[in-house]
């Protein structure tokens, strides 16, 4: 999609869909898989006291502050949005969108007559590992992307099963052993344990996951394990 078709570009047009965008994406924004981080810049870009787009269009609607600056601080926040627009809905899952979605966000749905989608049959090859700060880091790579992290082309997501252990502790042998459960749109992730678990092991297992047909789910990885470091 093209985004800078998408977001209009009139000031006052621009004004009422970034507010209109930014409500209902925070409002959807688990369902969407959007991440936190990138409802908290979106939120910062638009509404921040200082700096944020509000700020600027207000100065701009006055003739008493309608300067050349204040004009230009506008329009890069207009530029800063749309790309931060563009990397959020680039990462939108196409099969979680509903008949809402596009019309809310001025996105064209997808044309209905693509084959369906079939079965998952890769397994992720995956590697975790932590430097400190209790953040555990993930690559997740398919046999035919060994060299970078990325995610089956058939799945929504990567499912993590996983688990902490004392570190004298046998690992798993089951997904089913494991009382955490979390996902990630890209090969590339990081989760953020508690510094009580610091020091710890973490064990999980992966699968490449179809959101909305599980039956297509793909198969799970064998186990995988690092220190939480402190």
């Amino acid at each position: 999609m093209s985004e800078k078709h998408i977001v209009p570009q009139a000031i006052d047009p621009f004004n009422t869909y970034i507010l209109l965008v930014l409500s209902y994406l925070t409002a959807n924004a688990s369902r969407l898989l959007i991440t936190t981080t990138n409802i908290t810049a979106l939120n910062g870009l638009v509404t921040d006291g200082a700096t944020g787009w509000t700020h600027w269009f207000n100065l701009h609607a006055s003739a008493s502050t309608r300067t050349g600056p204040n004009t230009t601080n506008m329009h890069a926040k207009e530029t800063e949005i749309t790309k931060k627009l563009q990397s959020i809905y680039s990462d939108l899952p196409g099969s979680l969108m509903n008949a809402d979605d596009y019309a809310n966000l001025h996105i064209a749905p997808p044309v209905t007559h693509h084959a369906k989608r079939t079965a998952i049959t890769n397994i992720p090859f995956g590697k975790v590992y932590s430097m400190g700060g209790a953040l555990v880091n993930h690559i997740v790579r398919t046999d035919s992307h060994s060299k970078r992290a990325t995610i089956d082309p058939l799945a929504d997501a990567v499912e993590v099963k996983g688990i902490v252990l004392p570190v004298d502790a046998p690992l798993p042998t089951d997904p089913k052993d494991c009382n955490l459960d979390y996902l990630s749109k890209e090969g590339l992730f990081s989760h953020a344990f508690t510094p009580a678990e610091a020091g710890k092991r973490f064990a999980c297992f992966l699968r490449f996951v179809n959101l909305t047909d599980e039956s297509k789910n793909g198969g799970w990885s064998g186990v995988i394990s690092c220190i939480i470091g402190l």
